[in-house]
C-alpha cells in the first residue's frame, strides 16, 4: 500500500477529497470530508488502485458496515465485528468520530490538491524502466558505439568529427549508466 502522501495524490487523482491518516503497521485510512458520499468514495479509489484490496467501514445509525472493494465493485461485505478487531485503535477513533483525521500525525489532505501535483506525486517513483524502455537504450547504446567505432579512425586520420566521437561516447556512457541504475 502506498504511503499517506502517494495515496493522498491518488484520491486527488480520482476526485476524492479526504484525509488519509497513516496506519502504525501498514497501510493508511482515508477518511472522506463531512458530506461525501463514502461508498462513492470507495468504489472512485478502487477504480483508481487497480487490484489493491480496500475495506470501506462506514458508521451509520449506530451501525457498522464492512464492505471489500476491488476495482469499482463490492467483492465481499465481511462482518463488521469481524473487520473491525482487525483495524488498529486510531481507525476505530476516525470511524465513530473521536478523532478530528486532520489532526492525526502524519494525515495529508487531498482536498485541494492540483492534479499536476497529484500525477506528479503518484507517478513519481511508480514509474520502472519497461521493458520497451530498456530496448530502445539497448539500441541507442549500439546506434552510439557503432558511431563511435566509425567515426574514431575518420577523425585520428583527420577526416572525421572528434565532435561526434566524443558526443557518442557520451552517449555509450550516459546509457549504461542508466541501464545500471535502472536495475531491478
Amino acid at each position: 500500500m502506498p504511503d499517506a502522501a502517494r495515496l493522498a495524490s491518488a484520491c486527488a487523482l480520482v476526485g476524492v477529497d479526504a484525509h488519509v491518516v497513516p496506519l502504525e503497521k501498514a497501510g493508511s485510512a482515508v477518511v472522506p470530508v463531512p458530506g461525501a458520499d463514502a461508498t462513492e468514495a470507495a468504489a472512485r479509489l478502487s477504480r483508481g488502485l487497480g487490484r489493491a484490496d480496500i475495506l470501506a467501514l462506514q458508521h451509520a445509525d449506530g451501525q457498522v458496515r464492512a464492505q471489500r472493494w476491488q476495482r469499482g465493485t463490492v467483492r465481499e461485505t465481511p462482518p463488521a465485528g469481524l473487520a473491525m478487531a482487525r483495524v488498529p485503535d486510531v481507525v476505530e477513533r476516525l470511524l465513530l468520530g473521536g478523532d478530528d483525521p486532520s489532526g492525526v500525525e502524519g494525515a495529508v489532505s487531498s482536498v485541494d490538491l492540483p492534479r499536476v501535483a497529484a500525477a506528479r506525486t503518484t507517478l513519481g517513483g511508480a514509474a520502472k524502466f519497461q521493458r520497451w524502455d530498456r530496448i530502445s537504450t539497448v539500441v541507442l547504446l549500439a546506434v552510439a558505439l557503432v558511431l563511435a567505432a566509425v567515426e574514431s579512425p575518420r577523425a585520428l586520420a583527420g577526416n572525421g568529427s572528434w565532435v561526434v566521437v566524443v558526443g557518442s561516447l557520451l552517449l555509450v556512457v550516459w546509457t549504461a549508466v542508466r541501464m545500471v541504475r535502472a536495475r531491478p
